[in-house]
């Protein structure tokens, strides 16, 4: 009978965990979705996606996808682990810019996205999180998945498979995105760059290097700025 009570309690203290993937917005987020069901045949537990190629399960081992930032100060269940992205946060704050007049205020919300971001890896222990910057995602795929598989304890049997086949993944993955978001996909123009995920800087090259200096500054006053950001700062001449 007691050792039928310690199984119970072992069974109960797992029985909510959960693997979250917490997600700025545009760091990735649906390429990640997409790979990690690909690698590891895990659905993901999120209404939305109903709209998308993705069908809503709540299937135990399905992973959450939730997005992060803003005034949001939620803390961690010490039961989850997480999956976090991090990207270059003038990237970021450049992304949609429809004019330099609104740089202020992307610049404030970007900060603040990463501000909350950061409070709640400060709750975290370390092993229960894993960073996943975009741009070894984008550059180095197979050694960046390699690290997520190993931190789910998932097997990486697929993924060689999926690496040979990375353009017809990501072709895939776009055409998901564009039925999630009810796009219809654009043919890319003769000679025209992309910025689908083929250059890591792209969008931060409209600010001068005054600006992109100034912004570093004000960035440099987050919590782990050196120990994740500082990657991302102007370096001298």
């Amino acid at each position: 009978m007691f050792k039928y009570l310690i199984a119970l309690l072992v069974i109960s203290s797992t029985l909510h965990s959960q693997d979250v993937l917490l997600t700025i917005n545009k760091t990735g987020t649906h390429w990640l979705i997409y790979s990690i069901h690909q690698l590891t045949g895990r659905p993901f537990k999120l209404n939305s996606l109903k709209k998308s190629a993705y069908k809503f399960s709540s299937r135990r081992d399905g992973l959450i996808h939730s997005h992060y930032g803003g005034k949001k100060r939620s803390s961690p269940s010490n039961k989850n682990r997480y999956l976090i992205t991090i990207r270059n946060y003038k990237e970021l704050i450049t992304r949609n810019l429809a004019s330099k007049k609104a740089l202020y205020h992307s610049i404030e919300g970007t900060y603040e996205d990463y501000e909350s971001l950061f409070l709640f890896i400060s709750k975290c222990a370390p092993e229960q999180y894993h960073l996943i910057f975009y741009e070894d995602l984008i550059a180095e795929p197979k050694k960046t998945f390699q690290k997520l598989l190993a931190f789910l304890n998932a097997s990486d049997e697929k993924l060689d498979t999926f690496i040979e086949n990375l353009d017809y993944h990501r072709a895939e993955s776009f055409k998901h995105y564009n039925h999630f978001h009810g796009k219809q996909p654009k043919e890319k123009k003769q000679g025209a760059q992309a910025s689908d995920g083929e250059s890591l800087i792209y969008h931060s090259k409209i600010l001068s290097k005054r600006e992109k200096v100034k912004i570093d500054e004000k960035f440099k006053s987050l919590m782990y700025f050196n120990e994740i950001l500082a990657r991302y700062a102007e370096r001298a001449p």
